[in-house]
């Protein structure tokens, strides 16, 4: 390898290095902003899913008008005995369950707390005898 093409490989290199390092910084505030909104407790009282309006519904994070309608058809059918019945609405998985879970409840009452992950934990099996 000549001298020319040494010094051109050695440029191209800085100029790639510093393209990165200069683009960082912005992506990670881009990450930090989303992770803060997405993570931020609730606020304020949660919305009973049995007596919420379409507009409440529409207010929560990742619920349209579709949503909201489907939310309320189901309820017409079933009333939500618990806040995970929300996830067998058409359209609510467990993403958009897991971001509404902190926000919402069924009659104003309490309910226990899901794991971070989203998963109940299942009773023990009995042994067999």
């Amino acid at each position: 390898m000549n001298l020319s093409q040494t010094l051109l490989r050695c440029l191209f290199s800085a100029a790639l290095a510093l393209g990165l390092f200069a683009s960082t910084p912005s992506f990670a505030q881009d990450v930090d902003d989303e992770v803060t909104t997405e993570t931020a407790p609730a606020t304020g009282p949660l919305l009973d899913l049995n007596s919420a309006t379409e507009a409440q519904l529409v207010d929560l994070p990742g619920i349209g008008p579709s949503k909201a309608r489907a939310i309320l058809a189901y309820r017409e059918q079933n009333p939500f005995r618990r806040v995970e019945d929300l996830m067998r609405v058409r359209g609510i998985g467990r993403g958009t369950f897991r971001q509404l879970r902190p926000l919402v409840t069924v009659n104003g009452a309490a309910q226990p707390a899901t794991p971070a992950n989203g998963n109940a934990r299942r009773p023990a099996r009995r042994a067999s005898r």
